[in-house]
This record gives C-alpha cells, structure tokens and sequence, in this order.
C-alpha cells in the first residue's frame, strides 16, 4: 500500500483492507474504558473524503468518547488511527488540528469575555504580527458571515449573544481554520428552522470543498436530508454502518435500541386534567404580556424564533429572571418566585439552555449535581444523610439509564 507509518510500534498494522479503501480518516479496533464503564469496545469505522458521515445511538452509545479520541482529546486503551494513510496510535489536539481535524462540541468552546470576532479566528493567525488589526479582523469576521448568511455583530462580546448565535460562531470558527475533517456534534440542538437550513446549506458546500464531515445529531429526519452514509452505536459498539439511501428510521430505531418500535411517540391515553399553572399579563426579562395555562399531565410547546423570548420566559417562570409585572399562579393560587430556590420550592424545575454553565456545577460530582435540588430532603441538623442520598441517586440512574457508577 506504500503506508507512512508515524510508529515503529505500528509495524505490520491491521489496518488493511475495504475499511481502508479511499479513506482519509480510519479508527481500528479503539477500546476506551473508565471506572465502571466500557465506553468505547473494538470500534472500527472509516469516513470517506468529502462525505457527510452520520453517527448516530442512543445517549451513552459511545459517541463523544470517540469524538474525543479522534480529536486528541482522549487517548484510546487500544486500537489504531489512520490519518491520510499514516498510522497513530493515539493524537493530542495539537496534532489533531495540525492534520486539519475541528471539533463542533456540544458544549461551547468560546472565550466569553471576548468579542465574537476575536473567537472566530482565536488561535488560527499563528506566524503573522504579534499586534492585532482589529479593523481588519472586524472586516474578516463580517466576510466569512456573509458567505455562512448570518448576521452577528462581530465586535459584541460573545457572553452578550444567544446560545443559539454561539454555536453559529462556533462553526464559523471551524470554516476560519480551514478544516479537512470536521465533527459536528449536535450542531442544530440550539437552532431554529431557518438557522438549520443555513448550517445544511455550509455542510454541502464544504462537501463540495472536499470536506469529510462526521455528523452526530439524534433528529434522524436530519440525517436522510444531509449525510451519505450512518453508522449506528450502542453500547460502545458499532452495529451497523448503510449508505442513507439503503436504509430507512424504523431500521435506524431498531438498530439504535435493540429491539423494534411500533410507534416513536406513543399514543397518550390520558385526559388533561385540572389547572395547575396560569401566567396572567407577564412580563419582564424582555418578554411583554403574556398570558396562558397549563392543565395536569399537559404537554405545553413552546416555538418561536432566536430572541422571541423563549429562553427569557422560561427564566422569569422558574425564578432566575425578575418578573416586572402580572401574575404567576399554581393551583389558582398566586405566588411570588424571586429566585430559583423559591421556584424549585414551589415544584417547578428548569432543563435550562446552556447545561454547563446553567444546569449543572462542573467541579462537583454526578452524585452532587444529582441530589442538589433536594439536599435539605436528604440532611439532618447540617449533615446528610449519605445513605439515602446514594439510593435517591442509585433510583434516578436507572430510571434515567445513566451509564456511571455511583462513587
């Protein structure tokens, strides 16, 4: 094959064959565990140049553990990378980038205090003037929104824009370093309708650029619209990997969770039942009169575009934000929420938009993060009460089916 191999350990390696055939990234055989877990098991997968390969599995399927394995963040127990026919047996992001591979994480990678220009091209003007032209970098920023069609200023400072406009700064930040292999983790989680149709729209014409793009995203409807080909995981495992046009969702569904659903979402035999929330007259936090109610065992949705006040009526509901005028009422009954500890008291509870700085402390345990809401529940006279604390925690992971163990 006239392989360059970037190992002497490497030597007579295995990767050979159809899994290599025209690829420019392979993985063979990567195992990675962690305490109590088997993240990654034997995985092999290869991607074509210029593909849109789709990745898809249920949560804790393996997805983000080879994400990080193939941008270096992680290193593999075992197994090989093949990058453009050179062998590895592991990368670091240094190199990752070096070989042209960006990340879409899930979670941000932005520098808030900074302005969205100086996020967009942070890191990727290496060897030029130690002073920045910010007129130009202005200049710059605007050219390459332009070419994505959207609109952000680029002199506002990234901590003062939505989530949504974040991770759309985020995959102008890719295009900036000019990349041959991009991962997209869930990259239309934040985004609208409109702004879906943007980001497909950038995917095809960095395919057309000879991009290879892995496309993770649980909306399967995505994926017949924008990838050529899917590989599914579970367990840690690759089941299955077809061209898109060779497979269908109800074999997509199968194959992510083992068996055959009938029905996505099933049929609800319950009748809504009395009025337990009222919003009268609204408003505060940038939203403006708003009224409706919510019955027992009611689904509510809640649409509209980036800045109509989704996120921000949400915020004043739970108590994060302050109400300015109009009512909140549970059970017919009026009650003030002026924090987030007076609207967890009064049963209310908030997935909120940015998980990592919002939803959960990072510098705390599962376990933590899991029983915080309710620690007063869980402690006497200031001490908690560490066994019940461990069964609440052990009842949550399995109803949930967390994959980790319970320390």
């Amino acid at each position: 094959m006239g392989t360059k191999s970037a190992s002497s350990l490497l030597t007579g390696s295995l990767l050979t064959g159809s899994l290599l055939s025209g690829s420019l990234l392979s993985v063979y055989n990567i195992s990675k565990s962690y305490p109590g877990v088997q993240a990654l098991e034997d995985v092999s997968i290869a991607l074509k140049p210029g593909e849109v390969h789709a990745l898809v599995g249920e949560n804790g399927a393996g997805k983000s553990t080879l994400v990080k394995i193939i941008s270096g963040a992680e290193q593999p127990d075992s197994g090989e990378i093949r990058f453009n026919d050179v062998v590895y047996p592991h990368l670091n992001p240094h190199l990752s980038r070096k070989l042209g591979i960006e990340v879409i994480y899930q979670e941000f990678n932005l520098i808030p205090s900074l302005s969205v220009a100086e996020n967009v091209f942070f890191g990727g003007r290496e060897g030029r003037t130690p002073f920045v032209n910010y007129e130009k970098l202005i200049s710059d920023t605007n050219s390459l929104f332009a070419s994505m069609n959207v609109q952000i200023d680029p002199s506002k400072k990234v901590e003062d824009v939505s989530v949504a406009y974040m991770q759309l700064v985020e995959i102008a930040k890719a295009i900036s370093k000019e990349a041959r292999f991009l991962i997209m983790d869930e990259p239309t989680a934040p985004l609208t309708i409109s702004e879906v149709d943007i980001l497909f729209s950038l995917v095809r014409k960095l395919k057309e650029r000879g991009v290879t793009i892995l496309y993770i995203s649980h909306r399967l409807e995505e994926i017949f619209t924008i990838a050529d080909r899917v590989t599914v995981m579970r367990d840690g495992k690759i089941i299955s990997t077809d061209r898109v046009a060779d497979t269908d969702r109800k074999q997509l569904i199968r194959h992510m969770v083992g068996r055959t659903l009938n029905e996505t979402f099933p049929r609800r035999n319950t009748q809504p039942g009395e009025l337990v929330f009222e919003a009268e007259h609204l408003s505060g936090n940038g939203v403006q009169d708003i009224n409706f109610k919510v019955l027992a065992g009611e689904i509510v949705g809640l649409g509209g575009l980036v800045g109509a006040g989704r996120t921000e009526l949400a915020r004043i509901i739970f108590g994060a934000d302050k109400v300015d005028q109009g009512v909140i009422l549970l059970n017919g009954r009026p009650v003030s929420i002026p924090s987030p500890h007076e609207g967890v008291a009064n049963g209310i509870g908030m997935v909120p938009e940015d998980r990592k700085n919002d939803g959960v402390l990072l510098e705390l345990s599962i376990r933590e993060n899991a029983v915080l809401p309710v620690i007063r529940k869980l402690s006497k006279a200031g001490f908690i009460n560490r066994k019940r604390e461990r069964e609440t925690v052990g009842r949550l992971v399995r109803q949930l089916n967390i994959k980790t163990p319970i320390s």
